[in-house]
C-alpha cells in the first residue's frame, strides 16, 4: 500500500463518529490523576513509596493510532490499532498484567 492510500484510508477511518478531535492533549491531566490516586493508596498503606514511584509515570506521550492493513479483505481496509506504549497508563497496565497473569487460564470459563 502506498503512503497516499494509507493516509486517505486513515483519514476516512478517523472521520467515523467513534472518534472525535480533542481540544487539548489530556496526557498531563491523566498523569496527575494517576499520581494522586497512587499517593492515596500509599497513604492508606496499600503501596510502598517505591511502588508508587515506579507506577507513577511522568513525561509520557499520548497513545498513538495506526492502521493495520487487512490484506485478506477486498479493498484492503485498515484495522485501527492504538499503541499505548509510553503513555501515562502503560506502567500501570504492565503491572496489572504481571499481577493477573498467574490467575488466567486456571478456570474452565
Amino acid at each position: 500500500m502506498n503512503q497516499s492510500d494509507y493516509t486517505a484510508k486513515m483519514e476516512a477511518l478517523l472521520e467515523d463518529s467513534a472518534y472525535r478531535r480533542l481540544k487539548r492533549d489530556p496526557t498531563t491531566k491523566v498523569e496527575t490523576r494517576i499520581a494522586l490516586a497512587l499517593k492515596e493508596l500509599e497513604q492508606k498503606g496499600h503501596l510502598s513509596t517505591k511502588q508508587r514511584l515506579f507506577l507513577a509515570s511522568s513525561f509520557t506521550s499520548a497513545p498513538q493510532i495506526y492502521g493495520l492493513p487487512k490484506v485478506h479483505k477486498e479493498g484492503t481496509p485498515l484495522q485501527p490499532i492504538v499503541s499505548a506504549i509510553g503513555s501515562s497508563t502503560h506502567q500501570l497496565a504492565t503491572e496489572l498484567v504481571r499481577i493477573l497473569k498467574p490467575l488466567s487460564g486456571i478456570t474452565d470459563s
